[in-house]
């Protein structure tokens, strides 16, 4: 069941039936599932680790650059897991600290709204922070299986993790088993077509109202 994924960059699936059913979910980095071969290299690898790491465990979870897998038997469907969070950052820091932690929590604010708007839950943009000649690059995900509501809460927890960990810093990632937040400023999305937003037009979308 481990390493499942549809041509699309996601999957969900279930083995098993009553108490010994296992749940399993796979899913790509927005920008990577449409190169198929990449998608499934990731997957078949980061699966051959968990198999590797986590024999006879009832639970797992694996996050590599541009995919991750996790199982249960517990049924997580639908749930944002919040529960164990990985955070990395740049040693280097900005040498205008302020103005550079307003402009990439701007762009991030807009990235994760966009995620949570966006049916395959992945948001993507960049900006110019003209005082240091850099552009800034940011990048919010969460899995499929989340609602809007599940993915902004995940997002918004990761949000403030960053917060707390590398405010100043010129790059960081931070992620759960159900979301992923990131900014650098060396340019790490696959794509060519990345959103810029200038400052003074970076209004974050207005999602639809959330249930409840």
């Amino acid at each position: 069941m481990i390493g499942k994924v549809s041509s699309n960059g996601f999957g969900m699936s279930t083995i098993g039936d009553g108490k010994n059913t296992v749940y399993g979910l796979t899913q790509c980095r927005g920008d990577i599932f449409n190169n198929s071969q990449g998608c499934s290299d990731c997957i078949s690898t980061a699966a051959q680790k968990l198999q590797a790491d986590c024999v006879n465990r009832t639970a797992g979870k694996i996050w590599y650059d541009f995919c991750s897998i996790r199982y249960d038997t517990n049924n997580f469907f639908g749930s944002a897991d919040v529960s164990i969070s990985k955070t990395y950052d740049s040693i280097k820091r900005a040498d205008n600290p302020e103005a550079f932690h307003d402009t990439v929590w701007q762009l991030l604010e807009w990235v994760k709204m966009s995620a949570v708007t966006k049916g395959n839950r992945f948001g993507i943009g960049k900006m110019n922070f003209a005082s240091e000649g850099l552009t800034i690059y940011g990048m919010a995900q969460c899995t499929r299986d989340l609602s809007r509501l599940g993915c902004l809460g995940c997002l918004t927890q990761m949000f403030a993790t960053m917060e707390n960990h590398c405010p100043y810093q010129k790059g960081c990632v931070s992620l759960t088993g159900s979301c992923r937040l990131r900014y650098d400023v060396n340019n790490f999305i696959l794509t060519a077509d990345v959103p810029l937003f200038p400052v003074d037009q970076l209004t974050p979308p207005r999602p639809a109202p959330l249930p409840n």
